[in-house]
């Protein structure tokens, strides 16, 4: 490995890369997700109907690009919806290829990642309907 005048880091190869998500379990029937959220994998365990929520840019300014990865850990099936209606915008198409503007994670151990793509704007891409 070598560094250029532009402390760049040039001609590396990087072998057997590897990414570690921290875990924010939650057993809550609501979690709001937070900054650090878009390092980690949200864990949501509960019996009952529980809702992902996903701020506002304006009260959390993730960086475009951002990830949030939700799994459903129990039996209560996982909605993931904007924290308030009509400012953030959710894009999913759901498994029978409806659009949804609130996807639900599928069953126990599906999972979804939100993916920012504008400033209220996020992509859901997984196990929806």
């Amino acid at each position: 490995m070598a560094v250029n005048s532009t402390n760049s880091i040039v001609q590396t190869t990087l072998t057997a890369p590897t990414i570690l998500y921290s875990i924010n379990a939650q057993t809550g029937t609501s979690y709001t997700a937070v900054s650090t959220d878009a390092a980690s994998f949200v864990t949501m365990t509960n019996a009952a109907s529980n809702i992902f929520y996903i701020p506002t840019n304006a009260s959390v300014p993730f960086a475009i690009g951002a990830t949030l990865n939700v799994f459903c850990n129990g039996d209560g099936l996982t909605t993931i919806q904007a924290v308030t209606s009509g400012t953030t915008t959710i894009r999913s198409v759901s498994g029978n290829g409806g659009v949804t503007t609130a996807p639900v994670l599928r069953q126990k151990y599906s999972g979804a990642s939100c993916i920012k793509i504008d400033t209220d704007v996020w992509a859901i891409i997984g196990d929806v309907y």
